[in-house]
């Protein structure tokens, strides 16, 4: 039979998992029940836990009126106390409340060896984590008390919470190189999140431009005053951004500005660190992260103050620049027109497999694919894999064409032979667009030549000249019938232009070399011109209805518009890639030379 109090008191959670209870029913119940309120009722819970997860703070605050220090360090089967659960949920006041009941509770570990604030942090609350924080003790996060506080600090950097990262390093600078229990460091977060820095972002022209002209103040998180929590403090106060994509690029930039400015206090206390116990505590595995996600900032900001790190490599003999290559990461592997001639030469070094950058720009291995994956069209993958391997070239002194790596390969047969593929269904990507395209040019082509001899009008029978060019005519009708007749051509000699890149392109011999300027040419040709004859057929289509229609606007402007559907149409389909495809080939480059000395 069931005891009737704890028959009131899941009665009780009823109403709470419902989110309905009585606050004064409840009360009722409780100060009529003889059962511990430490009772384990339901799915491992006990009553006060189960009102946290329902976020009841009236009901919490009233229940712990009754429980001692003890009861309030009861845990369940995976060692939470009632702090460890209103950090997972998040709930900000039933934290505070439980901490005014029992000040330790911040401090006790679950069996996984998480404090509550890094649950919280985990959980990607933003306002319990400031406050956990600050009611933390500095101690219990030093470096020598454990994991704790590395392993709070690369999850603050991860979730951006950079007002507690930077006071973590205030007290404790040691933290950012100390080993996080994940087997990496902090500053190993900073190289592996890329959206932390402006060079792992990916913005739109005017989304560059906006960034630009924004200015930031300077965060608080990098100030020297003491941690204070403050209610809210995680949202942006902002009252002069009016939009949202505006206030997402400003936010945007407030990050990026925090992450540079705490990755610099870093790189100011390594400098002061021996070399040899930087490469002991992992610093420079850290630095390899940057160039896999495309980074730059942690590069130039490290070797700036620890340059001895610069000429460090891989257990695979890779420097940074061959991991930049290997990834396909020109911002990173742009670096390297920073550095002066004589450093130069060191990174032109093979690696432990015997392969030069050479080499390891004409290998079209997974990581190179994942790279080429944005990119539209398996032709304009091949000019980007060109590209690369003749700026390795142009880099590198003529002798590393003919060197072989371990296997006996040359770069060029390693580039013959991984791109195979990729030529092939560049090439087949190619055909469908130039035959597809051929068609509509043919068309247009033949409809025009057939409309120069079919005067809108007729012919005057005494002159033999055009009717609408006799001197009895209006003026408008005449230059309306000059709008045809030019137009007409100008459609007429284009559409025979495209015709004959496309054609070329069907015929081309395709060897890989075609892809990086003859066949990109062709198709820049081919699409230019196929884009005007369809503009000026539209152009001359509507000119014969003006003339035809004697001047008849209400009918007239709807015709036009109508008309301008197809260019529209084309525009949004074939005209992104007419300006990819004419960037990548006569554009500056992939690669930023004009970068400025930076070591």
């Amino acid at each position: 039979m069931e005891n009737p109090s704890r028959s009131a008191l899941l009665t009780c959670l009823k109403a709470i998992y419902g989110i309905s209870g009585d606050s004064a029913t409840i009360k009722t119940l409780f100060y009529n029940s003889s059962s511990p309120l430490t009772a384990k009722l339901l799915s491992d819970k006990t009553v006060l836990r189960a009102v946290i997860a329902a976020g009841q703070t009236e009901i919490v605050e009233f229940l712990v009126k009754f429980m001692s220090e003890e009861d309030l360090l009861v845990t369940d089967s995976m060692g939470n106390t009632a702090m460890s659960n209103a950090a997972v949920h998040g709930d900000t006041k039933i934290a505070q409340c439980l901490f005014k009941r029992n000040n330790n509770l911040v401090t006790i570990l679950n069996k996984e060896g998480k404090s509550p604030v890094q649950l919280a942090c985990n959980g990607n609350h933003i306002d319990t984590t400031h406050y956990l924080y600050s009611v933390t003790p500095i101690d219990f996060l030093r470096q020598d008390n454990g994991i704790y506080g590395s392993e709070l600090l690369s999850n603050c950097i991860r979730h951006k919470m950079f007002d507690i990262a930077f006071d973590m390093i205030r007290y404790s600078p040691n933290l950012a190189i100390t080993e996080d229990g994940s087997g990496g460091i902090p500053i190993m977060a900073l190289c592996n999140v890329p959206s932390l820095f402006l060079s792992g972002t990916k913005l739109s022209f005017w989304e560059r431009w906006i960034y630009s002209c924004l200015k930031v103040k300077q965060s608080a998180a990098s100030s020297d005053d003491d941690f204070s929590y403050t209610s809210g403090r995680a949202k942006n106060n902002s009252k002069n951004i009016i939009t949202e994509g505006i206030q997402r690029i400003y936010d945007l930039k407030s990050i990026h500005a925090n992450a540079l400015a705490f990755l610099r206090r870093v790189c100011e206390y390594t400098a002061t660190i021996d070399g040899q116990q930087l490469i002991q505590v992992g610093v420079h595995h850290a630095v390899f992260k940057a160039p896999r996600r495309g980074i730059t900032e942690p590069i130039v900001e490290i070797f700036k103050t620890n340059p001895d790190l610069i000429l460090l490599s891989d257990d695979k003999g890779r420097d940074f620049f061959k991991i930049a290559t290997i990834y396909r990461q020109e911002k990173v592997f742009g670096l390297i027109y920073g550095f002066d001639s004589s450093k130069k030469t060191s990174f032109a070094l093979a690696d432990s497999e015997g392969n030069s950058l050479l080499h390891l720009a004409a290998t079209l291995g997974t990581e190179s694919k994942a790279k080429l994956t944005p990119i539209s069209g398996a032709a304009l993958q091949m000019q980007r894999e060109l590209q690369w391997f003749k700026e390795m070239e142009n880099i590198l002194p003529q002798v590393h064409a003919r060197y072989k790596n371990n296997e006996g390969y040359t770069a060029r047969q390693l580039f013959d032979g991984t791109h195979k593929e990729l030529a092939k269904q560049g090439e087949e990507w190619m055909k469908k667009v130039a035959s597809s395209s051929t068609v509509v040019g043919t068309l247009i082509m033949t409809i025009m030549f057939a409309a120069a001899f079919t005067v809108p009008g007729g012919n005057d029978q005494n002159s033999g000249f055009p009717i609408y060019l006799t001197s009895g005519r209006a003026q408008y009708y005449k230059d309306a019938f000059m709008i045809f007749i030019v137009s007409d051509a100008i459609s007429l000699f284009t559409s025979s232009t495209s015709v004959l890149m496309f054609l070329g392109i069907l015929t081309s011999r395709y060897a890989m070399e075609d892809f990086l300027i003859s066949l990109p040419k062709k198709l820049i040709i081919g699409l230019s011109t196929l884009f005007i004859s369809i503009a000026t057929m539209m152009a001359a289509f509507c000119a014969t209805l003006f003339i035809m229609l004697q001047g008849r606007v209400w009918i007239i402007i709807p015709i036009i518009l109508l008309a301008t559907i197809p260019i529209t149409r084309f525009v949004w389909l074939q005209f992104p890639l007419l300006v990819k495809i004419f960037i990548s080939t006569y554009g500056a480059g992939i690669f930023d030379k004009k970068i400025k000395l930076w070591t």
